[in-house]
């Protein structure tokens, strides 16, 4: 394992959490992604959040709050889901403070879905935003393909296959499909 994490040295993403206004805040967050650590809990590389706060953004893994988090490699399909939560009427800007390791033509980007934002992370500005009080647990993720990918993406998927099921003749239709259907 050791030759595999030289070769393929871990990816890595800071993310800075601040707050602009309300109750002064200020979080780290530390993402890693290589070929030796999976989206799930990776022992020694994956860290939990232990101090609560009312302004916070974490990773999410499985419904734990982590601070420090590896994942399987970046592929333009993965979502990171964020925690977010807010004590109040506050403004915030999350950033990334660090890229290591990551390729220069990686695209990486906040997906904000309450407002469908995509914002470029890459830029070394500061994505400002507002928040009412509470907790918005699937507000923000990051990603790795800008809106027109994602949307093309979802477009060929819609496409692509076309099922229903006649339930009065109980036939199953089928077109334009990707694999063949054995039964």
């Amino acid at each position: 394992a050791e030759a595999n994490e030289e070769s393929h040295p871990m990816q890595r993403i800071r993310l800075e959490f601040n707050s602009v206004t309300g109750p002064e805040t200020r979080h780290e967050l530390l993402l890693g992604f290589s070929d030796f650590t999976t989206d799930g809990y990776d022992y020694g590389y994956d860290a939990e959040n232990t101090e609560a706060s009312n302004n916070d953004l974490n990773l999410d893994l499985e419904g734990q709050h982590m601070n420090i988090q590896a994942y399987s490699e970046i592929t333009s399909d993965k979502v990171v889901p964020l925690n977010f939560s807010s004590s109040g009427d506050n403004s915030f800007e999350i950033r990334v403070s660090e890229i290591e390791n990551v390729e220069e033509d990686q695209v990486i980007y906040l997906r904000d879905n309450l407002t469908g934002t995509y914002f470029n992370l890459k830029e070394d500005t500061a994505y400002g935003f507002t928040s009412e009080q509470g907790i918005f647990n699937n507000r923000f993720e990051v990603v790795f393909q800008d809106e027109q990918q994602s949307l093309s993406t979802e477009e060929s998927l819609v496409s692509q296959n076309f099922i229903h099921y006649q339930n009065n003749t109980n036939t199953l239709f089928a077109k334009k499909l990707n694999s063949d259907i054995g039964k």
